[in-house]
């Protein structure tokens, strides 16, 4: 089935149509599958994560969701970015502080920190005693 599909830019100026079965646009919803699929599997990794009370890099889970490379881990980063606001939004702690840096049992890479602070959910350093304890709290079961 073929359709076309018309759009408008930001100022509302009309876009010339677009084939729905043009390589591009199945380019874009085979994006967005993979996008909801990677979510899905990523949210049952955290809640395995969350229910055995364990921790975990993003390597490891980049590998264990079989994210495809290069980029795994900006793709997983962004995953997770997604899920931390999906956490603020229904009260919970945030999953994605059970995904560490490179060295188990250290502290979740400094972007986790970051989108803590363009939250709105904490306003500390990227390290530290500070960090320590914004970490601990959100590794609550």
């Amino acid at each position: 089935m073929t359709g076309r599909i018309g759009s408008h830019d930001r100022r509302g100026n009309s876009v010339p149509p677009v084939d729905a079965d043009s390589p591009d646009t199945q380019d874009h919803h085979r994006d967005a599958h993979a996008t909801t699929d990677l979510e899905a599997r990523l949210n049952a990794a955290l809640a395995a994560l969350a229910a055995t009370r364990t921790v975990t890099t993003y390597g490891a889970l980049a590998r264990v969701l079989n994210i495809p490379g290069p980029g795994s881990i900006a793709k997983l980063t962004a995953a997770l970015e997604r899920s931390m606001a999906q956490d603020i939004a229904a009260h919970r702690p945030l999953r994605a502080a059970r995904v560490l840096a490179r060295v188990p049992g250290t502290l979740p890479a400094p972007g986790f920190f970051a989108r803590a602070r363009a939250l709105h959910l904490y306003h500390g350093p990227d390290s530290g005693p500070q960090a320590e304890a914004f970490h601990r709290a959100q590794l609550v079961p």
